[in-house]
């Protein structure tokens, strides 16, 4: 989480944020249970905490800029934590 949050120079408080979402959600939710990749879930707490943060980054802004991510499942993943919390 922290050197995806310096690659996009993102605030200090977007890296928390998303390390509560990471730490709740999986308090939660299995690592085990699922279909879903932890990376991607990952990534999804750091697309969560720009948007209540309030920095405006679209979803093809963020995953265009990570290799191998699946934007499909990090837009599906984003209610799912949500939910999950």
């Amino acid at each position: 989480i922290n050197d995806i949050c310096k690659y996009f120079k993102f605030i200090p408080s977007v890296s928390l944020v998303a390390h509560v979402l990471l730490s709740r959600y999986y308090v939660s939710k299995s690592v085990m249970e699922g279909p879903h990749d932890c990376k991607h879930v990952m990534l999804t707490c750091i697309f969560i905490s720009t948007k209540i943060e309030n920095l405006h980054i679209t979803l093809d802004q963020f995953v265009g800029k990570i290799p191998n991510t699946n934007r499909k499942l990090v837009e599906t993943l984003e209610f799912t934590l949500l939910e999950a919390l």
